[in-house]
């Protein structure tokens, strides 16, 4: 009895020297696992500051191409306004075309279907005097509505030359008052009423001699863009007379 007794006592303390190596186990895995956590989380902020510091590179580099294109940018606005006041006309009173070119329906005198009208300045007004003839008449012995607005479009741009500029055409509103007559001497005169930036406002009209008028326009013109102004010149190289050297 007294041996069977002590065998079940020791029993206990065997059982309980394993369930405590257990724990001891246990605790070791469970230490493991959380040195496993803290590692990825030690990686998870490394890479979160990895990440930070790369957005923040990036955001300089971005930053400072931003400023060198912003930079770029205002050197060729520059450089386009230079050649802008490079590319005006280079005398007011040059209004007329004096090239081999003088093709223009409206004024080019070497344009046998054309106006061939002569310009000439008048304080701040363009005027033209031209008489039309029967082959631009409309109804019989009225000129056509077409013909005076070219006249009118072709007058009212070329104030531009008063400020140094070749003009386009951007709008053009006509008001026709009476038929005009062919076969008869018109004048047709343009002046401008408003600047603004890049563009002209000009008024015009035609009238006989008398003064009566036929028809009045207003439109809006706009600085010949340098593509065409370029272009002009490579193909008819004379035109660079008509702009500032």
């Amino acid at each position: 009895m007294g041996r069977r007794q002590q065998r079940r006592n020791s029993q206990p303390s065997g059982v309980g020297s394993s369930q405590h190596a257990g724990h001891h186990l246990v605790d070791g895995e469970r230490a493991k696992i959380a040195g496993l956590d803290d590692g990825q989380r030690d990686r998870h902020g490394l890479e979160q500051f990895a990440d930070r510091r790369v957005k923040a590179f990036r955001e300089r580099c971005f930053q400072q191409l931003r400023n060198r294109f912003r930079a770029s940018v205002h050197v060729q606005i520059a450089s386009r306004s230079a050649d802008r006041l490079v590319r005006g006309v280079q005398d007011p009173d040059k209004l007329n075309d004096e090239t081999t070119y003088q093709r223009c329906f409206a004024c080019g005198h070497r344009n046998e279907s054309g106006l061939k009208l002569t310009f000439r300045r008048d304080g701040n007004r363009i005027i033209a005097d031209y008489t039309p003839s029967e082959r631009f008449q409309g109804f019989p012995g009225v000129l056509h509505g077409g013909v005076l607005a070219t006249m009118l479009d072709e007058t009212m741009s070329r104030t531009g030359a008063l400020r140094r500029q070749w003009l386009m055409t951007g709008k053009l509103d006509i008001r026709y008052r009476r038929p005009a007559p062919v076969d008869q001497p018109l004048r047709v005169w343009g002046e401008i009423a408003r600047e603004r930036d890049g563009a002209v406002d000009a008024v015009g009209a035609v009238e006989l001699l008398d003064g009566t008028v036929l028809a009045e326009a207003r439109g809006m013109f706009l600085r010949m863009p340098d593509a065409l102004a370029d272009a002009t010149v490579d193909q008819y190289p004379e035109f660079v007379n008509y702009w500032q050297s």
